[in-house]
């Protein structure tokens, strides 16, 4: 997960002398449930799964970094 990318699209973080602050995280690897009957069902869980650790990883920077809420879109 990126945050801050957007800044980039300006141009101030590309003059000299000037930045755009980015925040990386990298989750656990997820891996297709072997369980299921469907395929369906085995994307719908990964959908599930995928969107849980997004959540996660997106608490986890603004509380690591305290990132304002102004400073994300």
């Amino acid at each position: 997960m990126i945050l801050g990318s957007h800044k980039l699209n300006a141009i101030g973080p590309w003059l000299p002398f000037r930045r755009a602050r980015l925040y990386l995280a990298f989750g656990k690897p997820l891996f297709p449930p072997a369980d299921v009957s469907s395929p369906k069902q085995a994307r719908e869980t990964m959908a599930v799964q995928l969107q849980n650790e997004f959540v996660n990883l997106y608490q986890q920077l603004l509380e690591k970094f305290q990132i304002p809420d102004g400073q994300i879109p």
